[in-house]
């Protein structure tokens, strides 16, 4: 269903409750332009920005927009690079937004697999780079307490992988892609080593960027902790990094 335009005239000056009711019912250009709107909110200032997402997650917000991500994503790539960009945003590392148990909520909603098929359907710079920091964002972290080896292995079981390695397929000159890609490379090793493919991959992106001081720290921490995972899933004990 499309929003009405007394609807729509709200967009802009909504309150994030008010934003999170809208897109719950929003059709696709109406849902870009209020995940667009989620974004701007960072413009707000720190504690603005993080007091309007903790409304707008307590109102169902992070539910509405996995839900349509999932629903216009594939086809609509302004839907999908908002929408992936909320759910990172919504992933920050903010007590107050925590407290709301904002990733669990990701989690159940399906976001994994909502961000996972957006890189699957678009390939544009900016749609390979909202994902692949989606992906990481949505990995388990030590905050996260005992969720935290739960949530890195759905986003692996949703693919995240093989999105990582379409990524360094499709971009591989690009530094600012290899650099987000190995990181998600390093946050999805809490769930076991990377597959062969894709280690391949992050070796090729290494050589290719060998001048380029941020990817030879990201990369080579990447190596170590997918092969150390590799070591402790063999039995060779716990790596140290």
């Amino acid at each position: 269903d499309e929003l009405s335009a007394a609807d729509r005239a709200c967009i802009k000056s909504a309150s994030a409750s008010r934003a999170a009711a809208l897109l719950q019912r929003a059709g696709a250009a109406d849902a870009a332009r209020l995940l667009s709107t989620v974004l701007f909110w960072m413009d707000s200032g720190e504690d603005l920005a993080c007091a309007k997402l903790v409304e707008f997650t307590r109102a169902g917000g992070a539910e509405a927009a996995v839900h349509a991500l999932s629903r216009f994503g594939a086809d609509h790539e302004a839907v999908a690079i908002a929408g992936v960009c909320v759910i990172d945003m919504l992933c920050r590392d903010a007590p107050a937004l925590r407290a709301t148990g904002i990733k669990r909520k990701l989690h159940d909603a399906g976001a994994p697999a909502a961000v996972v098929g957006a890189a699957r359907e678009h390939h544009s710079l900016n749609s390979l780079l909202a994902s692949l920091g989606a992906i990481s964002s949505l990995t388990g972290s030590k905050e996260d307490g005992e969720d935290m080896g739960e949530y890195t292995r759905l986003v692996v079981d949703a693919g995240a992988y093989t999105s990582v390695l379409s990524a360094l397929e499709r971009l591989p000159n690009n530094e600012t892609v290899c650099i987000e890609a190995l990181r998600a490379v390093t946050n999805l090793s809490d769930a076991g080593p990377a597959p062969p493919g894709l280690l391949i991959a992050a070796v090729t992106a290494l050589r290719s960027h060998r001048d380029s001081r941020d990817v030879r720290v990201k990369g080579l921490f990447a190596l170590s902790r997918s092969a150390g995972r590799s070591r402790m899933d063999s039995g060779g004990g716990r790596a140290s990094y």
